[in-house]
């Protein structure tokens, strides 16, 4: 039986792709290691398939940008972030092609056309779409999904943002603090509210005695639940994105309340600027484009045929102070009951 590539692989210890790019003289693989996986394929009697060769040689100079939903995507910011820097880390010989992996046709999936993914974007898990990629020997590298999946995965720590976030607001004092959260099922609401939950509990206080209202991540939604929030005179309002967070300071500046001198409000996101610089909305950055650049270097060295183990590479948040946080003893943190 003839020696395949995959028997090479096997025997040196090293993927099917560092194979290929050593026995097609790829420069990212090293000197040293082309040379150890050409004589081992010589000492294997490797006849290579010359058609197969020249069909290796050409890449496609083409990125897979695959988000959840292109129709409902949660922030054009991440969209341009992903776009960007393809042209940034990979050169202007690459394009990047945008799709939506819920319109994707399972086994569709062309591995002659991308020479890598990103899939980003997404509210859950994609694991059928991802295997897809996987089994079609196509680099893949996943944004923002804290799961263990056999992939680099490059991800923001939203427990820590939202635990550093209500830390903020109890450390100044703030004991009555609203929460408006977003759908439940979501994965992204579970790490969050467990970050609030984790500070909370830090300062020996009850999170059940911390009012929680489900607004969908919508600013509509959040403007419905102001009336019912104000009624229960917070003096702090934590907010799981910019949105939320700015219909409440919007409403409560409509009906005369001072940010931050009579509530204290802090976002999550910072993509809206338009919005966010105006009202003065203290919040912490997603940081998309730093993770953005991170993704598409890792994709970029695995298309070299480097071997990147896979494992969770944790961003931390940046917090931006726009003024909407204040020591608590506004209009309702000097009511005492």
């Amino acid at each position: 039986m003839a020696v395949t590539i995959k028997d090479i692989a096997k025997r040196a210890g090293v993927s099917y792709s560092t194979v290929s790019r050593a026995l097609n003289g790829v420069e990212c693989v090293n000197e040293k290691k082309r040379e150890e996986i050409r004589m081992l394929a010589e000492e294997m009697g490797y006849v290579p398939n010359l058609a197969a060769v020249q069909l290796k040689k050409a890449r496609s100079g083409i990125i897979g940008l695959y988000v959840e939903d292109l129709e409902h995507i949660s922030s054009p910011f991440s969209l341009f972030s992903g776009i960007k820097t393809v042209y940034d880390v990979l050169g202007k010989e690459y394009s990047a092609v945008v799709k939506s992996i819920n319109k994707h046709i399972p086994g569709s999936l062309n591995p002659a056309l991308y020479d890598g993914i990103l899939a980003f974007d997404m509210s859950k898990p994609q694991y059928e779409f991802w295997d897809e990629v996987k089994a079609k020997g196509i680099p893949l590298v996943i944004a923002n999904q804290q799961v263990q999946y056999d992939a680099p995965i490059v991800a923001l720590d939203q427990e820590d943002a939202i635990y550093r976030s209500m830390k903020l607001l109890l450390e100044k004092g703030h004991r009555r603090i609203c929460i408006l959260e977003g759908a439940p099922e979501r994965s992204a609401t579970i790490l969050r509210h467990a970050g609030w939950v984790r500070a909370v509990r830090e300062f020996c206080l009850n999170p059940e005695d911390f009012p929680v209202f489900d607004c969908q991540y919508s600013y509509y939604y959040a403007s419905l639940s102001m009336p019912e929030i104000l009624r229960k005179r917070p003096d702090a309002v934590l907010a799981f994105n910019d949105d939320m967070a700015c219909a409440a300071i919007n409403y409560a500046r409509h009906f005369g309340l001072r940010v931050p001198g009579d509530l204290s409000v802090v976002g999550y996101d910072n993509w809206n600027f338009n919005a966010c610089e105006p009202i003065g909305l203290s919040t912490f950055d997603r940081q998309i484009g730093l993770i953005a650049k991170q993704c598409m270097t890792l994709l970029q060295r695995m298309i070299c045929g480097e071997e990147i183990p896979a494992r969770i590479h944790m961003v931390k948040a940046k917090f931006v102070d726009r003024g909407s946080v204040a020591e608590c003893g506004g209009a309702y943190g000097r009511i005492t009951d």
